[in-house]
């Protein structure tokens, strides 16, 4: 009996950080589709300076927070500023030719730690990704 309830209770702690990485992967998913609209939309309109910083804001406020989540390179950050973190990265194909449609492809993703409860296990890295294609 002495054994059981310790095993039990890591058990229990091992499903809960389990199910909180899942609800936090389903909740950067929506949160990665509004910045790859973002970004899309940004590259369509010819402002491909600006896409990832609109990428990024758009992030931010679908998960309802401000600057939590960042980019390497990010302005106002130090020179040399590496996102280790709540990171979102975003890639981009040329356009080409797919029967009479040009278009290119750009993609977001979001990394973000989780922390949990358990003390063997300090944070679990979760990612979301989103494409969408742009003229």
């Amino acid at each position: 009996m002495a054994l059981i309830l310790p095993v039990m209770m890591l058990i229990l702690g091992a499903a809960y950080t389990g199910w909180d990485a899942m609800r936090q992967t389903i909740g950067l998913s929506s949160a990665t589709r509004a910045g790859v609209i973002m970004a899309a939309n940004d590259l369509q309109n010819s402002k491909s300076a600006s896409d990832l910083l609109d990428a990024t804001a758009a992030i931010n406020a679908e998960e309802g927070v401000n600057g939590l989540f960042t980019y390497s390179g990010e302005p106002g950050k130090p020179p040399g500023y590496v996102c280790t973190n709540n990171c979102v990265s975003l890639t981009t194909s040329a356009p080409g030719i797919s029967g009479v449609a040009t278009f290119g492809l750009v993609t977001i993703t979001i990394t973000r730690s989780v922390g949990t409860d358990l003390p063997i296990v300090p944070g679990i890295n979760v990612a979301a990704h989103a494409t969408a294609r742009y003229q």
